[in-house]
């Protein structure tokens, strides 16, 4: 699934259901961070995300670092802030997030709910 104003692959959510399921994004910003001296941020909120999940998320590429990510729980939800500032770039920017293991005892399947792309500290 594609998903921004040039491929228009339809609404979020997104399902990862199983592993080795995949879903790709175009996530699109006006602003150029590495022009600006601003920081970038990826925040993502998926949904029934455990510590026995696992997933494999790149940005035009690279992989990301889970493990530095911010999260945030709140009941079913989990939030990752993850700083993109050197990654992300004006105009499209390609998301890719692989389910590489499930965690067996959650039945209902993982859900991408939200992509936001926070551009911060434009103009200093």
């Amino acid at each position: 699934v594609r998903l921004g104003p040039q491929e228009r692959g339809g609404p979020l959510p997104l399902t990862l259901a199983q592993a080795g399921d995949t879903v790709e994004l175009n996530v699109e910003i006006a602003d150029d961070p590495a022009a600006s001296g601003a920081q970038a941020t990826l925040r993502l909120m998926i949904e029934q995300l455990t510590t026995l999940d696992h997933l494999d998320i790149r940005l035009n590429g690279t992989a990301l670092d889970l493990a530095s990510a911010q999260k945030r729980l709140n009941y079913n939800d989990c939030w990752l802030d993850l700083d993109v500032t050197k990654l992300m770039r004006k105009g499209g920017n390609a998301l890719v997030i692989k389910c590489t293991a499930r965690n067996p005892h959650v039945l209902a399947p993982l859900k991408v709910r939200r992509v936001d792309a926070l551009v911060n500290g434009l103009g200093k």
